[in-house]
């Protein structure tokens, strides 16, 4: 009984075998963002992947949200049907620790020693894809100022003209740090400062 990421492991070491590509067949289930998302990696990644490999089917099923890619695997638990999975590394933290999700080795993928640091989020699990950048986005007929920091948000002048991404999106989570920064907190023991100063943004 295959799990989740198994066959991701086997298809790209498969990929770097010096097995001619004719041989390689099958399918790979993904589990991932759709939207643009999906749209920018199957033209980037799955397409020339299957033009590389023709005998291998990537079967994509997108979801809105990294909880309800977890919630699918959670459902299939006993019956794993995905074969990878791209979610926020909070989520797949969770899966992790949930069993859901199988270590990849070096033995089986080399390349995996080619990553920077920062694409290893927990030892012996999936890399990382893509980094998010979280900026401030204004209009600037309506703030002419350049902001040069976050403090912006909470500048009495916007009230009620601003928006954020809040828990439990990944991008919530950042924010939440960025604030903790902020103000001089440790996220990394308590995010109660940083809380307390977003919930001051809540209509």
């Amino acid at each position: 009984m295959k799990t989740p990421l198994s066959l991701a492991a086997s298809a790209l070491f498969l990929a770097t075998a010096a097995h001619a590509q004719s041989e390689i067949s099958g399918e790979i289930t993904l589990a991932a963002y759709s939207g643009i998302f999906q749209d920018k990696y199957t033209q980037a990644v799955i397409a020339p992947f299957e033009a590389k490999y023709p005998g291998v089917k990537v079967n994509y099923f997108s979801n809105t949200a990294s909880s309800a890619i977890l919630g699918a695997l959670r459902s299939q638990a006993g019956d794993p049907q995905t074969d990878v999975a791209i979610f926020d590394v909070s989520t797949a933290l969770i899966g992790n620790k949930e069993g859901l999700l199988s270590p990849l080795s070096l033995e089986e993928i080399p390349n995996l020693a080619d990553l920077v640091p920062q694409a290893t989020v927990q030892e012996g699990y999936g890399p990382a894809v893509t980094f998010d950048n979280l900026v401030l986005i204004y209009n600037t007929e309506m703030v002419p100022e350049k902001p040069t920091s976050l403090n912006v948000l909470w500048d009495a002048a916007y009230a009620g003209k601003i928006a954020v991404t809040s828990m439990p999106s990944i991008l919530g989570s950042g924010l939440m740090v960025m604030t903790s920064a902020m103000l001089g907190e440790d996220y990394t023991q308590s995010v109660e400062q940083a809380a307390a100063k977003l919930a001051e943004l809540a209509p």
